[in-house]
């Protein structure tokens, strides 16, 4: 911890303060009349990204808002590391994780002193703000993104960067806009984890809904999924429900019923053998489930034009 405590040191004394940019950087702040017109636009009203940047290995980088920033802020530390502070929490930004802060709210963040982060950066304001923040656990400004989600921030992050080199504009604005609204995404609701609120460890769900997804004929219980994570049924089943939003029963049922869809879609096979397939014995019972979860029955699915 002795790095981040100098670290902290200089950016609470605001002693040093990174004046000349670093090497290989790009920032792009939007005019004013483009972020009202960005503002205004139905396509962006929820979500409107106005100032983008990237520092690449960014030594002595340190800001210190001490009244917060007009917009929510995202910072993505692509490796290396940083501290900061907001709200009353202190804590290390490490490789693969991401930082909100919220507008208005009093902060400050520098870069470590021995491995100085990378980072991408984006300010962003819009009615999705407010409920964003809702979904960050309590204690923190920070989430983990799921392994897999990394490679598509950054592929986003750097697909945005090219587009506003070519110029800012309400097109290229409004495209930047909506990669930042998947980059959201993929913090929060991609994989089985992610940054809810809710989460307070670090079980894994992937195991057990793999064992779903390859297993749409079996009707499992409640005490085989627990059992397959060591955790108790009902501690499970909080879990579960926790970061998917429904219970494991219900998750299980709409893999069953999208392996038919699939299945409706994709072959000639006859409702019956369908219906076996997705562990349905009794055709009529599928049909009748089918059409509570679709609001087709399986017949008028298969007649739908699709696509």
């Amino acid at each position: 911890m002795g790095d981040l405590v100098k670290t902290m040191d200089i950016l609470t004394a605001s002693s040093f303060e990174k004046r000349e940019g670093f090497r290989r950087e790009r920032i792009f702040f939007s005019p004013r009349d483009l972020k009202d017109n960005l503002a205004r636009h139905p396509m962006a009203v929820g979500l409107q990204a106005v100032h983008w940047g990237m520092f690449p290995a960014a030594r002595h980088h340190s800001v210190h808002r001490p009244q917060g920033a007009p917009e929510a802020i995202l910072i993505f530390c692509h490796s290396g590391r940083g501290i900061y502070e907001a709200g009353g929490v202190s804590e290390s930004l490490d490789s693969g994780e991401v930082l909100f802060l919220p507008p208005g709210t009093a902060h400050a963040y520098a870069a470590d002193l021995i491995r100085p982060w990378s980072i991408y950066w984006v300010h962003f304001s819009g009615t999705m703000v407010p409920p964003l923040f809702a979904q960050l656990r309590s204690g923190t400004y920070k989430v983990r993104p799921p392994d897999d989600a990394l490679r598509e921030i950054v592929g986003m992050f750097r697909k945005s960067l090219r587009i506003l080199e070519q110029g800012q504009t309400l097109r290229s604005t409004l495209a930047v806009s909506h990669y930042l609204r998947a980059m959201i995404g993929c913090c929060f609701f991609l994989g089985h984890g992610g940054g809810s609120r809710q989460l307070k460890d670090s079980h894994d769900l992937s195991r057990v809904i793999r064992l779903m997804q390859d297993n749409p004929d079996r009707l499992f219980s409640l005490q085989e999924f627990a059992r397959s994570m060591n955790l108790s049924p009902s501690r499970f089943s909080a879990l579960f429900r926790a970061r998917t939003g429904i219970s494991p029963v219900q998750y299980h049922l709409r893999l069953r019923m999208q392996t038919a869809c699939q299945l409706l879609d994709a072959t000639s096979s006859s409702i019956k053998e369908i219906a076996n397939h997705c562990g349905y014995p009794d055709p009529y019972y599928f049909s009748r489930l089918f059409k509570k979860i679709t609001g087709l029955n399986p017949s008028e699915y298969r007649r739908e034009q699709k696509g």
